[in-house]
């Protein structure tokens, strides 16, 4: 506004650039007083933003006004002898050249800011932090596009989850458990917020579109919930496994490191394609999905044939085949998530 002003008042022929041009810099730090109140209230990351935000603009400030204020200044005079274009041009110029020279020290002012702002001891600091803002509900597209990132993060706890229960499995090592059993807790909390927030954002004015990807969010949402699900029955069952001393045979392990693999494909790839909007990788997952069943299906038939000959263990039968369910259940939620991305199901 104080920008519009000025270049308002230098059109009428009452301000030239010479006097305007600190007012200008000046503008560009009280326009950080914006951003500070909007994060009262907020989450300590929205606090973080802001403070970056102002670091940026005190820098390039102290910058211009110690070292590039004539260059600016006479840069302008060169390039238009209008003065509400000369202001115009140097605003421009202060916050193209600020964020240039800036940009490579990204990594230094987070970690500034983090000096003013550290990280805290709690449940928002240590388990997850979303971005969901109610404010930002007024551009559904950007609400979307935020949401869509804490959903992949999600995505990821679970996969993360998934893939620790496996490897704790088939290496008969719990150490994992307390780890796994934590973040199921994360992706049900993630799951609740996200949820309230998708249902927020269906009661704004939203296109016929943006109203399907709502839609199709909420289903993702159930997947990935249900995929954590499936981990923590895994680590149930590694938790019994191992307390009970029951060992899987060395064949029953490669079989299960085969779908694990396969499994863990799945479920990556889906994610790939749910976050890239790839309608080609969602097709793979559908081709790995059929896999799994075959798999599937394979590993029962031995598990019974090792069974009926005295390979392993009665008592392992029961946990192998609850095992094995849970794996190809992880498998149908991948492909539930890879089908949201394919246009003509």
């Amino acid at each position: 506004a104080t920008t519009g002003i000025m270049i308002a008042l230098a059109a009428a022929g009452l301000l030239t650039i010479e006097s305007s041009f600190p007012v200008l810099l000046g503008a560009n730090i009280g326009t950080c007083i914006t951003a500070l109140l909007s994060s009262i209230g907020t989450k300590r990351v929205a606090k973080r933003a802001a403070l970056i935000h102002l670091t940026i603009k005190l820098s390039g400030t102290t910058l211009f006004a110690l070292l590039l204020s004539d260059i600016t200044v006479n840069f302008v005079q060169r390039i238009s002898d209008n003065p509400a274009r000369q202001i115009a041009w140097a605003h421009t110029i202060f916050n193209v050249i600020n964020t240039l020279l800036l940009l490579p020290f990204a990594p230094l002012i987070v970690k500034f800011v983090f000096i003013l702002l550290p990280q805290q001891d709690t449940k928002e600091e240590k388990d997850y932090s979303l971005a969901l803002d109610d404010r930002i509900m007024e551009t559904p597209y950007i609400a979307l596009e935020q949401i869509k990132n804490d959903i992949s993060a999600m995505g990821h706890l679970a996969k993360t989850s998934f893939n620790y229960a496996m490897d704790g499995f088939i290496h008969n090592t719990p150490s994992r458990l307390e780890d796994i059993f934590e973040t199921e807790k994360k992706i049900n909390q993630m799951e609740e917020e996200i949820v309230l927030y998708l249902v927020k954002l269906s009661n704004v004015s939203l296109s016929l579109e943006q109203r399907e990807v709502i839609d199709s969010l909420f289903h993702i949402v159930s997947d990935i919930e249900r995929v954590g699900d499936h981990a923590e029955n895994i680590a149930e069952l590694l938790e019994y496994k191992f307390s009970n001393k029951i060992i899987f045979s060395d064949q029953a392990i490669s079989e299960l490191q085969d779908i694990c693999s396969t499994t863990l494909d799945a479920v990556h790839i889906s994610l790939e394609s749910f976050h890239s909007e790839d309608e080609n990788q969602a097709r793979k997952v559908i081709a790995i999905e059929d896999r799994i069943d075959e798999l599937e299906k394979a590993l029962k038939r031995t598990h019974i044939k090792r069974l009926t000959d005295g390979v392993c263990q009665p008592k392992s039968s029961i946990i192998f085949l609850e095992l094995i369910n849970n794996i190809e259940r992880v498998g149908d939620h991948a492909m539930n998530i890879a089908e949201t991305q394919i246009l003509d199901t």
